[in-house]
């Protein structure tokens, strides 16, 4: 068999499969574990430097100019709702269940509503 170099740590080894790159399993996590973090550097260095957190927006400029908090008494800026919880408060409220979810009607009979079709196709 061919000697391979181990892509860590750089020793020589014997593979066991042709593609094995590593000579152990601590080269192996180790490399992958230099990779994660220079990715993650990366992507910090790419990112702007406004705001992360709803701290960091409620904090205001204060916190960009100087890391003095804001004026005590000064108001947040007012951050928009997600579309999906403006479209749910748009809809009707929902009858409840009761008390006992299990003693609910049988779909064939919907007593509550008067021109009712069960699933089955037939009228009450």
């Amino acid at each position: 068999m061919v000697e391979k170099l181990c892509e860590d740590c750089g020793t020589p080894f014997l593979p066991r499969q042709a593609n094995q790159r590593f000579c152990c399993n601590v080269c192996n996590v180790a490399y992958f574990a230099a990779e994660r973090r220079e990715a993650v550097r990366q992507l910090r260095e790419r990112q702007d430097a406004g705001p992360r957190t709803y701290f960091d927006l409620a904090r205001g400029d204060a916190a960009e100019t100087d890391d003095r908090p804001a004026v005590i008494g000064a108001a947040p800026p007012q951050l928009a709702a997600p579309q999906w919880a403006l479209d749910a408060a748009a809809l009707p409220p929902e009858r409840p269940l009761g008390i006992d979810v299990n003693g609910l009607p049988d779909m064939e009979t919907c007593h509550w509503e008067s021109d009712a079709v069960g699933p089955r196709g037939k009228e009450r």
